[in-house]
Parts: structure tokens; C-alpha cells; sequence
């Protein structure tokens, strides 16, 4: 007698729980619009913050300028559109 094996998929949560695999879960377990655009908006914001590093070294003088655009990157998840920034919702980089 042979036992018919019967393949069983799951899924992981973005709470980190194991379910079995169904539409439902697997729709639950997708990133929601407003979850890919903070994401989406945190590395621009990383990617901003790492080009103006040089400016923030211990030896430069840094204009108040970029002191305030650097603030306004980091603060940038507090702007009234978060997550969903339009391209003029973020600071200008000072010359």
C-alpha cells in the first residue's frame, strides 16, 4: 500500500507567523500601497542624507543651510503627505 503524499505550501506573515498557503493569506502577506511608499521614501531619504555626510564631518564648517536641509530629511516622516511625497514635499538641497 502506498501513501499519497500530499504537498503542503505556507506562507510567512509580515508578522513573522508560518500560515498555509491561500489567496487570502497570500493577499494579506503583500506590502500595502502606503507600506511600499514609506520604504520607498526612507532610502531616497538615506540616499540624501549619505550624499550631504561630507558636509556633517567633524572637520568641515557646515552652512546653516544644509544643517537645516539634513533636519528636514530626518524629520521628513513627519510632513503632512507621509509616505505619499510628491517630488516638491522634500527639502532643497543647498548649493
Amino acid at each position: 500500500m502506498s501513501e499519497e503524499v500530499v504537498e503542503q505550501r505556507f506562507i510567512q506573515m509580515p508578522n513573522g507567523d508560518i500560515l498555509p498557503y491561500t489567496e487570502e493569506n497570500w493577499a494579506a502577506s503583500m506590502p500595502t500601497e502606503t507600506e511600499v511608499a514609506e520604504e520607498k521614501n526612507r532610502v531616497m531619504r538615506d540616499h540624501y542624507l549619505i550624499e550631504t555626510d561630507l558636509f556633517a564631518l567633524v572637520d568641515r564648517n557646515i552652512s546653516d543651510e544644509m544643517v537645516a536641509y539634513r533636519a528636514a530629511l530626518r524629520n521628513i516622516t513627519t510632513h503632512s503627505n507621509w509616505p505619499m511625497l510628491n517630488d516638491e514635499d522634500w527639502p532643497t538641497k543647498p548649493e
